[in-house]
């Protein structure tokens, strides 16, 4: 049983519900009165209190984006490469980094188009968040807002930033891993295991997101799940390692509170649950994996439905778990919507031809 793209998207579907959970419930206090809590915990609802630990998807994600960047620059390595040629050349390597520049770029333009200016209806009026100046707007058209710290639509595209910089730095990054995976690992872990050391080496506040990204990098390289899942064949071995597994990455996430340094670990603990458990289930894994496939759409515009746009309208239930609901309806009929009208317009044509590929059919991302 291969960590393949099915794999991947089962993962990414539980990590989109664990994000929407999170975002809707955990916000400052002024939310608390928005939806009426079964009870509270040190006067914190017990929706919003689970919702901090739900920020593990962030940590998903990246694992996600690091194991699988990392698995198509090795096959596309294989595809390359011409008869006597040993490494990829530096026109090679800038053009797998274009590619996938430009396909995350084309599906965040989308959403941006369509619901920046929707804003209008609103009252949110796009020149007003940018404070009337065209520098801002183009940092934030091009998803680079959040590294200096300039106004957005949008304040969820800051994981923008950390994709776009994770991939230009990549050629990099795979050639320090291929050729020191023992010193790659090491300061994953050192960056987890020491922040403050980490915070004076590094000029990003973004620091702490390095040790999911580079862990999704090594677990690709070693084929770590795999080699995981023949030692452990049954789905109750699986469960056996995971919730154990589980219950430990929680309690460190716990015992750091707000921080995220652990959150690395916390997601290769969900992760594997949902390859070695959740995959095995028939009807629960294809929901999954469909919810997996909208999750990078979801991503993008999930923050306008619940805070921008339809506040009043989500928030109206009262109920958290009817909110939820609703608040996952609304957004997989969205991203239903934006998919029909891509093919409609023909927009993955588009850019298709813009990386200089095969027009061909293929799912979300």
């Amino acid at each position: 049983m291969k960590f393949d793209k099915r794999q991947t998207n089962i993962a990414k579907g539980v990590a989109m519900l664990l994000l929407l959970w999170h975002h809707v419930f955990y916000k400052s206090k002024a939310y608390y009165g928005l939806f009426d809590s079964a009870f509270r915990i040190q006067n914190i609802p017990i929706e919003s209190y689970f919702a901090k630990y739900f920020k593990v998807c962030v940590a998903i994600f990246l694992f996600l984006s690091g194991y699988g960047i990392y698995k198509s620059w090795h096959s596309n390595r294989r595809r390359t490469l011409r008869p006597g040629q040993s490494e990829l050349s530096v026109g090679q390597q800038a053009r797998f980094v274009k590619n996938h520049w430009i396909k995350l770029m084309m599906d965040y333009w989308f959403v941006y188009l369509i619901f920046v200016p929707m804003g209008i209806l609103f009252n949110v009026y796009f020149w007003e968040v940018y404070k009337g100046s065209i520098r801002y707007g183009l940092m934030d058209f091009f998803g680079l807002s959040f590294f200096w710290k300039a106004p957005s639509m949008n304040p969820t595209w800051w994981f923008m930033s950390i994709i776009i910089a994770f991939y230009l730095l990549f050629p990099l990054l795979v050639k320090w891993l291929d050729k020191f995976p023992e010193l790659f690992l090491a300061v994953a872990l050192g960056v987890m295991l020491f922040p403050n050391v980490a915070r004076s080496l590094y000029i990003s506040r973004y620091f702490e997101w390095i040790p999911p990204l580079f862990l999704g990098m090594f677990f690709a390289k070693f084929d770590c799940f795999e080699r995981l899942q023949k030692r452990l064949p049954l789905w109750w071995q699986g469960l056996a390692l995971t919730v154990p597994l589980l219950a430990l990455t929680a309690y460190l996430r716990y015992k750091t509170g707000e921080n995220v340094r652990f959150d690395a670990l916390f997601a290769i603990a969900v992760i594997l649950f949902c390859y070695l458990v959740l995959s095995r289930i028939p009807l629960l894994s294809r929901a999954l994996e469909w919810l997996g496939g909208i999750s990078g759409a979801v991503f993008m515009f999930h923050t306008f439905v619940f805070l921008t746009y339809g506040k009043q309208y989500i928030y109206w239930f009262r109920y958290p778990p009817l909110i939820f609901a609703v608040m996952l309806a609304v957004c997989c009929l969205i991203a239903v919507g934006l998919k029909y009208l891509k093919k409609l317009i023909r927009y993955d044509r588009l850019t298709m031809l813009l990386v200089g590929g095969k027009k061909k059919k293929q799912s979300e991302k």
